[in-house]
């Protein structure tokens, strides 16, 4: 019998799968435990069309995640911190700050989206990496003022 996933079900398949599976399984565990609907082509007519509807949404995440990376490629935040007489900063720059300063260019970012791979101690231009999800990264130029 072909039953269509509505659950993960071990050993047998994933939400959204259409598997084969034994009469008896479909009937004593599948179906009374609402992990699966039977592929009758009504349900399936259902299924195909989730599917389609699944894609496009991913592939208008994904155009989403491409044009944030362009634009953050594209900024340059300053931010200004207090510094020694040696021209040394006090402390860091911190992720939120990072943050605080993509925000006033009006992109919203996650705390783990931003990656230092370590701490800004000093005046200049850095990059500091930008990671958006499903393999997309990017670089921020920040430029630390006095």
């Amino acid at each position: 019998m072909e039953v269509i996933l509505k659950k993960t079900v071990k050993g047998v398949g994933n939400p959204g799968d259409l598997v084969k599976v034994s009469d008896g399984h479909a009937r004593n565990y599948l179906l009374p435990r609402k992990l699966a609907v039977e592929a009758t082509p009504e349900n399936l007519k259902i299924w195909k069309n989730q599917a389609r509807q699944q894609t496009v949404k991913q592939e208008k995440r994904e155009m989403h995640r491409r044009e944030l990376a362009d634009k953050i490629s594209g900024l340059t935040c300053t931010i200004q911190k207090q510094v020694s007489e040696e021209d040394r900063i006090f402390g860091s720059v911190s992720v939120p700050e990072i943050l605080k300063c993509l925000e006033t260019e009006h992109v919203v970012l996650e705390k783990k989206q931003v990656i230092l791979d370590k701490p800004i101690k000093t005046l200049g231009q850095h990059l500091v990496k930008i990671k958006l999800g499903q393999g997309i990264e990017t670089t921020l130029k920040i430029i630390i003022e006095k």
